[in-house]
Order: structure tokens, then C-alpha cells, then sequence
């Protein structure tokens, strides 16, 4: 350490500057790299997560929408009424077959595939 001490000041300061440097470039290379990594996280929460929950809303609006037209179709007291509440039925669950493709293609995990699975059975059954 005698070596240091007999270092002029201004190598002793160059020293020093030069290790500070290379601290702060680390702890900025660790912080991009981190940051990447954040913003890849980032990226497949909003497109496999976020997303679909727009999916699912519209699926559990159709859902409630058809359950308004059955009763509506049971009510009717005339054709014109029942082929009306009926050809809204068609289409709601349309709505509901064309989003629940697209909700399937983002499920990630495997007890979301069986929950998936579950509801798909469950809404052939329901008609």
C-alpha cells in the first residue's frame, strides 16, 4: 500500500476518478440490462394478461345479454317477437364463440387451459 502513498496527488485523484467511473458504469450496465428485462415483463403482462380481460368482458356481457333474450323469448306473445329475441340469441352467442378463440390463444398456464376447458363443456351444455 507504501506504493499509493507515494503516488503524486494528481495520479491519486485519477485513481480515484477512474475507479468511480467504472462503479457508476456497472451500476449502469446492471440497471439497462434489469430494465429490459423489465420492459420484456412488461410487454407479455399487457399482451397475454391485460388484453384479454377485454375479451372476457365482452364474453360475460354476451352471456348476460343472451340470458335477457331467452327470457324475452319466453315472454314473446307474438312470431315476430320470438324470431327477434332468437336471432339476437344466434348472435350474442356468436360473440361469445368468437371471443372465447381469442381468450383460448392467451391462457398461459395449465389450470387455465382446465378452467378454459371447463367453461367451453359447460357453455355446449347451456346451448
Amino acid at each position: 500500500m507504501k506504493w499509493f502513498y507515494n503516488l503524486k496527488l494528481g495520479a491519486k485523484l485519477m485513481t480515484g476518478f477512474i475507479m468511480v467511473a467504472v462503479i457508476a458504469a456497472a451500476i449502469g450496465y446492471f440497471g439497462i440490462k434489469n430494465m429490459h428485462a423489465i420492459d420484456e415483463a412488461d410487454t407479455m403482462l399487457y399482451e397475454k394478461i391485460t388484453i384479454p380481460i377485454n375479451d372476457l368482458a365482452e364474453i360475460s356481457t354476451a352471456f348476460q345479454r343472451v340470458r335477457i333474450n331467452l327470457r324475452d323469448l319466453v315472454e314473446a306473445e307474438s312470431a315476430q317477437e320470438r324470431d327477434k329475441a332468437l336471432e339476437t340469441v344466434k348472435a350474442l352467442r356468436a360473440i361469445t364463440a368468437e371471443k372465447s378463440a381469442t381468450f383460448e390463444k392467451t391462457i398461459l398456464t395449465d389450470e387455465g387451459r382446465k378452467l378454459f376447458a371447463q367453461f367451453q363443456k359447460t357453455r355446449e351444455a347451456y346451448g
